[in-house]
């Protein structure tokens, strides 16, 4: 197996969730790892106890030699931002890596299977991404039996990138989209209007300045440059952020602790970069359709709350 690539780890407050992500990461031993957190919300009491706590458990598991870096906030920036800013950092050092929240289990095989295709594709403009996430039950084959496919709607529950697509990221109030909104760009990406309708109503309320939701904008960024994402057959990341405390995934929800299963070794590549609809389609009505008007004004009314209530914390 090739060694692992750099990895970027960004944690919070919630140390019995880097604990397991950092055992994941650990057992692959990258020689390089990128540590990033935001500083504890001042109006918010156990921030200051936990966010400790969180950096204790990464000081405390680091045991194996390799480079580490540290990028902590001495201010909080809140979770776009801070996001953004250390996905940034990483990039401005590497030319490719892992990037893992704290709540991204890994399977041993996720590492190798990025380290093979952030080389494969390291100069194919084509492609943006590599996703540990596969929300299909059973998984999912494309042509020829394929290790993997190409999609639109990659998820970063444990995720691969380069320098040069990271680059595109727009800006914070995505300065593009009223241009390619007017050009039709959802169209020539979704058949479905549910899907379009889904994509166009996020896209406004990240320009609007309603939502800072980093995940959107990269989306955005990636499907504005014609590039599409790699997805793996079967699912390799464990997503156990659905929990109360989380800031967006609080309740019950299909794609919460879903199961690694192993990559099999070696790869068997697709033929062709082509983005496989169907898969979209399905990960979609997994989790980016709103469908009816009811949901959507839920959806929006959910949405309100929780950015209502995090600027009461931060």
């Amino acid at each position: 197996m090739p060694p692992s690539p750099p990895v970027l780890l960004i944690f919070f407050n919630r140390p019995d969730c880097v604990a397991q992500t950092l055992a994941a990461v650990r057992a692959a031993r990258p020689a390089r790892l990128y540590l990033a957190t935001d500083a504890p919300r001042p109006l918010v009491a156990d921030d200051l106890v936990r966010c400790a706590a969180a950096r204790a458990v990464v000081d405390a598991g680091i045991d194996w030699p390799c480079d580490v870096q540290r990028d902590y906030a001495t201010a909080n920036l809140g979770p776009d931002r801070r996001v953004t800013s250390a996905i940034s950092w990483f990039f401005d050092q590497e030319e490719s890596g892992i990037v893992l929240e704290e709540d991204c289990v890994p399977h041993a095989t996720f590492f190798p299977f990025c380290a093979e295709l952030l080389a494969r594709y390291a100069a194919d403009e084509r492609v943006g991404l590599i996703s540990g996430d596969q929300f299909v039950t059973g998984g999912w084959r494309g042509d020829g039996e394929a290790s993997y496919v190409f999609a639109q709607l990659t998820q970063i529950w444990g995720w691969a990138s380069w320098r040069r697509a990271w680059r595109l990221l727009d800006s914070q109030t995505m300065n593009l989209w009223p241009d390619a909104r007017r050009t039709g760009l959802l169209d020539a990406l979704f058949t479905r209007k549910r899907d379009r309708r889904y994509w166009r109503d996020r896209f406004d309320e990240c320009h609007s300045g309603q939502a800072e939701v980093w995940d959107y904008r990269w989306s955005f960024a990636r499907w504005h440059h014609r590039q599409c994402g790699i997805v793996p057959a079967q699912n390799l990341v464990t997503y156990i952020g659905f929990r109360p405390d989380a800031l967006h995934t609080t309740g019950p929800h299909p794609a919460a602790n879903l199961p690694a299963r192993p990559m099999t070794f070696p790869l068997r590549h697709p033929a062709h970069v082509e983005v496989d609809r169907r898969l979209d389609r399905a990960t979609a009505r997994i989790l980016f359709s709103t469908g009816s008007l009811r949901a959507r004004a839920l959806f929006r009314l959910r949405q309100s709350r929780r950015a209502l209530g995090d600027l009461f914390r931060r």
